[in-house]
Order: structure tokens, then sequence, then C-alpha cells
């Protein structure tokens, strides 16, 4: 994230110009949790927003300039990461024995597991049969919970969705499939992570339960 000409450095708050990054990626901002603010633009995005040349660029006015170029950043997502200690403690776990990898063997159950779900449901856990992995929870036969991860942006990142049934809510499943889903991505050399929105209290819960640290804030600009 930091590449390129350094233009705040306070301890507090850094910016950085970088060549490297998409113009979709424009701005990125990562607020870590209980330290500094780390921030990045592309040469335009600080060009056009008046970055250069100010003698005390502050956080708070690198965000007054944004928003005075017209640039509105998206909802801070929280980014959650398991610390070394918790990582080894996932790879030690036995796998639940209601819970099992999906295959294209498993589409009839996933489709009949969705028709179950709201639409908002379906759309806020983005969960999909073919993501890089799907992890299937079954309760009597049925599938009642399932999770999927998918690279974040390209990276050896994989991002979780999860979604469970409502009657099969509150009885520690998704914790027991983030764990399940993640175990797999470490084993295949990939760094677990779990973003949500800071105000879905539920998917915060999860995180927590399933041994996740929080990293800190995450925000980009809205396209």
């Amino acid at each position: 994230m930091q590449s390129g000409d350094l233009l705040a450095q306070d301890g507090v708050f850094m910016l950085t110009v970088n060549p490297a990054l998409e113009a979709s990626d424009r701005v990125m901002i990562l607020s870590i949790e209980g330290g500094a603010t780390l921030a990045a633009v592309t040469p335009d995005m600080a060009r056009s927003a008046g970055l250069y040349g100010q003698s005390a660029l502050t956080e708070q006015v690198f965000r007054q300039q944004l928003a005075a170029a017209g640039t509105l950043l998206n909802g801070a997502d929280y980014l959650y990461y398991y610390t070394a200690a918790e990582k080894q403690a996932v790879l030690a776990e036995q796998p639940a024995k209601n819970i099992r990898l999906l295959t294209e063997a498993d589409t009839r159950a996933f489709e009949i597991f969705r028709s179950h779900a709201t639409t908002a449901d379906l759309d806020g856990a983005f969960v999909e049969l073919d993501h890089s992995a799907v992890f299937g929870y079954f309760f009597q036969d049925q599938l009642v919970a399932a999770a999927s991860i998918y690279p974040w942006d390209a990276t050896a990142m994989m991002d979780v969705g999860v979604l469970t049934l409502e009657d099969f809510r509150g009885k520690g499943i998704a914790k027991k499939l983030v764990r399940a889903i993640f175990r797999h991505a470490i084993t295949q050399g990939y760094e677990p992570q779990y973003r949500c929105q800071i105000d879905n209290l539920p998917s915060v819960r999860l995180a927590t339960a399933a041994g996740l640290t929080l990293l800190g804030k995450w925000e980009v600009v809205v396209d």
C-alpha cells in the first residue's frame, strides 16, 4: 500500500503517492486499531485533491481535501486476521464431522439451501459455489450453512462469506465453518482475511468468536 512520494508523516498519519494503484483504487486508507492511519493515493488523485505542497497535511486536512474534490469514500470495513498463535490453533483442530468441502455434486443441495435464504442474506453473505472453496454444514443431510473463500484484489489473501439459515443461527455453526474453511485456506498457502462493515454487529461478533483479531478499518473510494 505504501510506495512512492511521501506527502505526510507525523507519527499518527502517513500519506504516500503510489503510481502503481489502479484508478478504481485511487484512495486507500487503513486506520490501524490503536495505532496510526496509513493512506495512499494515485498521482492524479493527489493533484486533483490539491495534496501536493500542503505544509501541514494532517489526516483531517487530507479528508477535507478529498471531500472538496468531490471524492467519496465507502463505508469503512473492519479487517480481521489470525495471529500466528491462533493460526496454529486453527491448523491443529479437527473439523466437525458434519462440515465438509462442497463440490459440483452438491449443486442441488446448494440450490435448495439458497432457496431458503432471503435475498438480503444472499447479497450480504456473498457465498457462491464457484468460489475458490466452499464448505458446508449439514444437519440430517440438509445443508443449513455454507462459507466460501475468494481472493482479495488478486492477492494471496482470502476473503470469506458466511451464510446460516435463520433457524440454525446462534448455535456456533458459523464459527465452526469459518475456522474450517480458513484452515483449508492456510493449508493451501493463503492468508485468511475477514472483512465486514463496522455496523454489521452479528458479523463483528462472529469474527471475534472465530478467534480473529481486529487489525483496523479499511476505506476506499466510491467509484
